[in-house]
């Protein structure tokens, strides 16, 4: 107990004053009587000169005392000092990458890192408040600041590792030290292995109360790095390369030379069996040669087992890349019809216009209009040819045989396009929206437009293919190859392999009602599309994935996507981040603490009140 402000005890000085009023004789006035037989006390008291009296105790006299005495120690402001607990927020992050699941240390990494986060938070004192970050492809909060200790645990035991990339933990430590910051009673808890490069600057967060727990050993592990086709073109030669041959990486992430043995196989059918020899932290490149042309599914494996599993195979899907499907709506043209399906990666699909109002255009990448315009312009990528009078692109005149003056050859959807012996019969003169501008011009007069409506893109011609020798030229399946190129959205390409955590991008057939997804560890999710594309995001396990389309209950089309980590600073599992206190930028700084000060002066106020009520009532009761 000390006293914050010990001079208002001063105030004490007014007990004996109250004291010295009860001494004091009461002064009373002369007052001519016809006799004193019954003042004979009072005239003993009036005979005695002295002023002082004898002091009679009362319980006027003692309640005022009390009062007096509960206002000095209330004004002097009696407190506790304790001192300040040793945190008040804490920043948990658990490491989820695919090094976490190395089984060096028995489960892996990753559970026995769990078990001790949940230990920290068990241990933490009532009013502590504390959040849960997870480091994996990405840094994420997944439980808020919060003092509710059990909403802690059940983000803890939600948290899975997965087989991505752990380069999120620098991400990570910058959020917790944005949750923390202007605390100086924080702390920042950092469950991981430290198989990461040491974060170059962590300058901004050299103030932070940071706890590394390591877990994991210095093991060595092997692990396939690359593996891809060579289908394409060779850029040396004119001549295409062999589609059989594979090549592939394997990596030796160890001090000591190691020899492994990989298997090859083709739609689950045994390929070839190569031993393979790797030299001290160095790699081997192989080449197979035997592949099956008309395999989808290849997949190499590693046949010994090492701490980490998730880089022992890899698998890529051999198969025509995806297509766009296209809507032409046309009353009949065969030129235009025969060079949109000429152009790879195109499938086109045709109704009439009067057929177009009952069409759901939500499955198709492109709209392609020849003769006709809707009222309102497309929400859709679209090629416009020959259009019609419509509010948004009003038509003002014919134009005959006009000359083109113009084109714009520096646009993309004109490269390779030579329009000098185009000849036009009639074309019409079409009042451009603001968000276009001319690509073919005639004095003047727009023959050909391009433009972009608030994110959708849009490519016309003002005159009627059938009426000019335009299909007839060379350059006509050059113009439309390169216009379906600028119409068709980007990223509706998959690749034959993805990184952990990268989605998918799936183009369902037009009428698919539901794609469902099966995954390598034989999870499910059903997917209804919304659009041309469907992304899936669950790609957090290495492996094959199968997308199966329905219409009602029957499967139309399966497409298939592989899953690799191929990451070689994740395949190594050797701790490289030095977070230790004596080394880190990071380590254990120590923070100023603030005592706790509790006063008691409140009480001793509230104590006064009822004092006082008594003292009124004893004067003034009968």
């Amino acid at each position: 107990m000390s006293l914050l402000a010990p001079l208002a005890l001063l105030f004490g000085l007014s007990l004996p004053v109250v004291v010295l009023f009860y001494l004091l004789k009461v002064r009373r006035t002369e007052r001519d009587v016809s006799s004193i037989l019954l003042w004979e006390t009072l005239r003993r008291d009036l005979a005695a000169h002295e002023p002082w009296q004898k002091l009679r105790w009362s319980v006027l006299l003692v309640l005022q005392l009390i009062l007096l005495a509960v206002l000095a120690v209330a004004l002097s402001r009696p407190a506790i000092v304790a001192p300040a607990p040793t945190t008040r927020f804490v920043a948990i992050i658990v490491d989820t990458s695919a090094s976490m699941l190395a089984t060096d240390v028995v489960p892996n990494r990753f559970e026995r890192a769990l078990s001790a986060a949940q230990d920290l938070v068990d241990g933490l004192p009532d009013g502590t408040s504390a959040a849960v970050i997870s480091a994996g492809t990405t840094a994420q909060v997944v439980v808020p600041e919060t003092t509710d200790h059990a909403a802690l645990d059940r983000g803890l035991a939600d948290l899975r590792a997965t087989d991505g990339a752990g380069d999120s933990v620098d991400a990570a430590l910058r959020l917790a030290g944005a949750l923390a910051h202007g605390r100086p009673d924080a702390t920042i808890h950092l469950f991981s292995d430290g198989a990461y490069p040491h974060p170059a600057e962590w300058d901004d967060l050299t103030n932070l109360n940071l706890r590394f727990h390591p877990f994991g050993t210095s093991t060595g592990n092997q692990a396939i790095t690359a593996l891809a086709t060579r289908s394409t073109s060779d850029q040396s030669t004119s001549q295409a390369a062999d589609p059989r041959q594979l090549f592939a990486r394997i990596q030796n992430f160890d001090s000591g030379p190691r020899s492994v043995t990989v298997m090859l196989t083709a739609d689950g059918q045994p390929v070839e069996s190569r031993p393979v020899n790797l030299p001290a932290d160095g790699s081997s490149q192989l080449f197979f040669t035997d592949l099956p042309p008309e395999a989808r599914v290849i997949q190499l494996q590693l046949d010994q087992h090492d701490a980490l599993d998730a880089d022992n195979r890899a698998t890529i899907v051999r198969g025509t890349a995806p297509t766009t499907p296209v809507l032409l709506v046309t009353r009949g043209n065969l030129f235009l019809q025969k060079a949109l399906e000429a152009v790879p990666g195109v499938t086109l699909y045709q109704v009439t216009p009067r057929s177009f109002p009952t069409v759901d255009t939500t499955s198709y990448g492109v709209l392609v209009f020849d003769g006709f315009v809707p009222d309102r312009p497309p929400t859709k990528n679209s090629l416009i040819v020959d259009p019609s009078d419509a509010p948004w692109l009003p038509l003002q005149g014919i134009v005959r045989t006009p000359p083109i003056t113009l084109w714009r050859n520096d646009d993309p959807t004109l490269a390779y396009v030579d329009l000098r012996t185009v000849q036009i019969a009639r074309a019409s003169n079409v009042k451009l929206p603001d968000w276009a501008h001319p690509l073919i011009e005639s004095n003047g007069v727009a023959l050909g437009f391009i433009g972009d409506n608030e994110g959708t893109r849009m490519v016309g011609l003002t005159f009627d293919l059938q009426q000019s020798n335009l299909p007839l030229s060379a350059s006509f399946p050059i113009l439309i190859s390169n216009v379906m190129r600028f119409l068709t959205p980007a990223a509706l390409t998959q690749s034959a392999s993805l990184a952990p955590g990268a989605p998918a991008v799936i183009q369902p057939r037009p009428g698919v009602d539901r794609v469902v997804v099966s995954g390598p560890t034989g999870g499910t999710w059903t997917i209804v599309p919304s659009g041309a594309v469907v992304r899936f995001d669950q790609t957090d396990q290495v492996g094959l994935y199968q997308a199966t389309e329905y219409v009602g209950s029957q499967s139309v089309d399966v497409q298939r996507f592989a899953v690799n980590l191929f990451d070689p600073s994740e395949s190594d599992l050797r701790p490289r981040a030095d977070l230790t206190d004596h080394d880190s930028p990071l380590g254990n700084i120590p923070t100023k603490k603030t005592p706790v000060v509790h006063e008691y002066a409140p009480y001793l106020l509230l104590l006064a009140v009822p004092l006082m009520l008594g003292e009124w009532w004893w004067f003034h009761r009968k």
